[in-house]
């Protein structure tokens, strides 16, 4: 939000303090990934099912706190402890992409995912809702498509059957590369015009 300002302290403190989906999404397959690491290295029973137990008590977490039953989709994060610990009505590709990808959630959440993920004419956009206060005319998280972060919801699909979200999705990549003559960072969700960062 626009008083969560990224050049001063207390606001900086805030976004550490929060809980990102993505982030936890990406931890939770981490403790997933070292389960099945133990087992190819014929770690000890005890020592793999911590490793299980932390999976199964993050993917709870993840499914009970950052859900937006109302939406479809997990949200982008939840606010600070002291601030009561709200769920932001707000979600990302990414989170959902990885989401989708790892099996966070049951088949019903993975299909309203990508039934529910908005499609613009240039991708996925990476935020949704876009903000509309002070940085609304900044194009970056708002009112962009990151091809990299819509990747991740693009192999979900293709993995869970969707062909048509994925395909949908791989287009808006190439389209985006061709255009800018490069793999860009950030496509204008509005223009599809390339910025930030060539060469990603």
């Amino acid at each position: 939000p626009d008083w969560m300002s990224e050049t001063k302290e207390n606001p900086i403190i805030n976004i550490a303090e929060s809980k990102a989906g993505n982030a936890n999404i990406i931890f939770a397959q981490t403790l997933n990934l070292m389960a099945q690491a133990g087992r190819i290295l014929g770690k000890d029973e005890a020592e793999i099912a911590d490793w299980e137990a932390r999976y199964e008590d993050l993917k709870t977490a993840i499914n009970e706190r950052l859900w937006l039953e109302d939406r479809g989709m997990y949200a982008s994060w939840e606010y600070p402890e002291y601030m009561g610990s709200p769920v932001a009505d707000k979600v990302d590709v990414i989170a959902n992409g990885y989401a989708v990808m790892f099996g966070i959630g049951d088949e019903e959440q993975t299909q309203s995912i990508l039934e529910n993920y908005p499609l613009v004419v240039y991708g996925a956009p990476t935020v949704w809702p876009q903000k509309t206060g002070a940085q609304f005319s900044a194009i970056y998280h708002n009112r962009g498509v990151w091809p990299g972060w819509e990747g991740t919801l693009m192999i979900g699909a293709k993995e869970n059957g969707n062909n048509q979200v994925a395909e949908e999705i791989l287009k808006s990549c190439v389209r985006g590369a061709a255009m800018s003559l490069s793999n860009m960072e950030v496509i204008n969700y509005a223009t599809g015009e390339g910025c930030h960062s060539t060469q990603q």
